[in-house]
């Protein structure tokens, strides 16, 4: 399994990050700057050499579950990216004793409707089928025209290109893997488990991702410690977009003291 370089000096718990679809531990190279040892290991399906070992969602969530305990001793902080934000969910849920808290950046706990599982298990069927039978080129000029991604035409054409580099760097069958066992018409519905997950969550929507920001508000709601932020004039991928704004984020180690009544825990939207 990837996982990038720790810092020289480590300070504070370490972060175990997990990038979104087609990216890899080069997502968060930006964030890399506060000291601390980070964990950036490869999703299933990524990388010249993926892992094909976890048979589905949950699979996977225990699988990096086992990683992460072997390479440090206590909590670790987690950060997760869009599909790495719903992994990152699953182990809020499943292994919430490994993290002292969790960014989820993009995050969306799940469908809850069968018919709109069955939609999406479509929908991700047809990018699976292009992969398998066009290739990586062919899928990522189809890919990367998709409306959740026109707020990324501003963004420096340095970043930009390092993204497109990630992306590339993939072989079609894995990201095809990858789609199968963690597409969001595949996973578990985690609506149910937000209640139960007792760590800090501070959740990260881009303002101009309307579908997210709705999903942040329910989501939100639900958490017993969590907290939605907003950043202005951003899409999807806030930490491609804005990535000073998450450095900030990561930074404010205490958002949400145990004293605050539960309207305050959970219905505080920032702008940023």
């Amino acid at each position: 399994m990837k996982q990038s370089s720790p810092a020289p000096s480590p300070s504070g718990p370490p972060v175990l990050a997990l990038h979104g679809f087609a990216g890899g531990p080069e997502t968060f190279d930006d964030l890399r700057a506060n000291g601390a040892r980070w964990l950036c290991p490869s999703l299933a399906g990524h990388g010249p050499r993926p892992d094909t070992s976890a048979s589905d969602f949950v699979a996977e969530v225990d699988r990096l579950a086992a990683w992460t305990r072997q390479q440090v001793d206590g909590p670790v902080r987690l950060l997760g990216y869009s599909m790495g934000a719903r992994v990152a969910l699953g182990l809020c849920a499943r292994h919430s004793l490994l993290f002292t808290d969790a960014v989820l950046v993009s995050v969306h706990p799940g469908l809850r409707e069968l018919q709109q599982r069955r939609e999406r298990q479509l929908w991700e069927g047809r990018w699976v089928h292009l992969l398998e039978t066009e290739g990586l080129a062919a899928f990522l000029q189809h890919w990367e025209e998709l409306p959740l991604f026109a707020t990324q035409r501003d963004v420096d054409p340095a970043r930009l290109e390092r993204q497109r580099r990630m992306r590339q760097s993939h072989g079609a069958e894995g990201l095809a893997r990858a789609l199968r066992v963690l597409g969001t018409g595949v996973m578990p519905d985690l609506w149910p488990a937000l209640r139960q997950i007792q760590i800090p969550v501070r959740l990260v929507v881009g303002e101009l991702d309307t579908k997210f920001v709705e999903v942040g508000r329910g989501a939100v709601e639900q958490l017993s410690r969590g907290r939605l932020d907003v950043i202005e004039a951003t899409g999807h991928n806030v930490l491609l977009e804005r990535p000073e704004a998450i450095r900030r984020l990561l930074d404010e180690t205490s958002f949400v003291p145990a004293d605050r009544p539960p309207e305050a825990r959970s219905g505080g939207s920032a702008k940023a």
